[in-house]
């Protein structure tokens, strides 16, 4: 059987698990069947994909699309539509990626102003729903969809949504299940899964994305047939992007154990008491003068930026110090830097000021006092400053571990 062949008046694709049927008329889903371990229809409903155009506030569906090209190139099953009273163009492609199929969306603008623009694939669950389960990288799993119905499961997002842009749905009467997974390597400014309660649709969303002449806006998808349980599917995905869960550090399997975020100022006689309490690694925090400066540069001493009502003046020898007391005690020193995020609200450098993020609103967040959150994108000149900040206290400090 070839991975995409013609079937009626639509196509039909196979592969990782599952036999997908596109509608030749309206280019979205039609039918989903899982066949990992033995043959179940996930849904003979139609599926659909929605664009939302912030520009114009308005979302388009299935039912603004004007025209539809359907057509095969190579090993994959190209679609393109167009849609009444929209500016752009949605080009969808599937394709056999290894052992699951790949869908990818490419919405593209010839010409116009700039907008934001949000593309949600959405399969409709098989019913009823209530033998369903559903499992992420998330406390509270594996759960049953209705209790987290209307909360999006964010990638990303640590207080309710996801660590790993992978969702989970499986029956385990039937031994049966559908995994959605956006390729780890793919950068999208926002991903999240939704559902509704009484809604019989699941959602892969990907938003925020900037739509401009000669800038489309990107999305990927990877679904897969599983078995009844989230495991196989998690090892799946283990075995596909092992190297998110591998460590590249050669340290990191040294330092289990206790830690700590400490001073920059330690005594060899507090570093050996912290060590025989099991430490193994201690972060050398509050040493730098700002949030947002961890490496200050034509100062001899400075005081802590983040331990403000310490008077104690720092220097570059007492951080040496204190990483060579550890050491000697046989622990772990890391000094802190932040990336991205806070950055003092007056004591950074003025060419910052775009550089600082902004809310709905157009007003500057804050997550710790007396800070702003910032973009340490290296386009702009945070950024750029905080690869000059990496670099020099890699060179200042070369025998900390990290």
């Amino acid at each position: 059987m070839n991975a995409i062949e013609r079937s009626g008046a639509g196509w039909r694709l196979t592969a990782g698990g599952l036999v997908l049927e596109i509608d030749g008329a309206t280019g979205s889903l039609a039918r989903l069947t899982i066949t990992e371990h033995q043959e179940f229809l996930w849904t003979a409903h139609p599926g659909q994909v929605q664009v939302r155009d912030d520009g114009l506030g308005k979302t388009f569906t299935q039912q603004d699309v004007e025209r539809v090209a359907v057509d095969v190139d190579g090993d994959a099953l190209v679609i393109c539509k167009t849609f009444r009273g929209a500016p752009w163009t949605l080009h969808e492609t599937y394709a056999v990626d290894g052992d699951a199929l790949h869908w990818q969306a490419e919405v593209t603008l010839d010409s116009g102003e700039y907008r934001s623009v949000a593309v949600a694939y959405q399969i409709p669950w098989p019913m009823p729903l209530y033998p369903m389960y559903i499992w992420t990288a998330r406390d509270n799993m594996p759960s049953a969809p209705h209790r987290f119905a209307g909360v999006a499961l964010e990638y990303g997002e640590i207080t309710s949504g996801t660590l790993m842009p992978v969702l989970s749905c499986y029956r385990e009467d039937v031994d049966a299940g559908l995994l959605l997974a956006m390729p780890f390597d793919f950068r999208t400014p926002r991903f999240r899964f939704t559902f509704g309660y009484r809604e019989p649709v699941l959602a892969a969303e990907f938003d925020w994305m900037a739509l401009a002449p000669g800038r489309p806006a990107r999305t990927s998808l990877l679904l897969r047939g599983t078995v009844g349980h989230w495991r196989p599917a998690l090892g799946w995905i283990y075995e596909r992007f092992s190297e998110y869960f591998e460590p590249r550090s050669t340290l990191i399997h040294q330092l289990w154990g206790g830690h700590v975020s400490g001073g920059f100022d330690v005594s060899l006689e507090d570093a050996r008491a912290m060590a025989s309490l099991g430490m193994t690694w201690h972060e050398v925090h509050a040493h730098f003068p700002a949030y947002g400066n961890y490496h200050p540069e034509g100062l001899e001493t400075w005081r802590s930026g983040h331990d403000r009502n310490n008077e104690t003046l720092i220097t570059i020898e007492m951080i040496r110090q204190t990483i060579s007391n550890l050491h000697e005690a046989g622990i772990a020193a890391l000094p802190y830097i932040q990336l991205t995020g806070d950055g003092d609200d007056t004591l950074l450098d003025p060419a910052f000021q775009g550089s600082r993020i902004r809310d709905w609103y157009g007003d500057a967040v804050s997550a710790w006092p007396g800070t702003v959150l910032m973009n340490s994108d290296p386009a702009l000149p945070f950024g750029t400053d905080i690869t000059r900040q990496i670099d020099g206290m890699v060179a200042r400090y070369p025998e900390m571990d990290g």
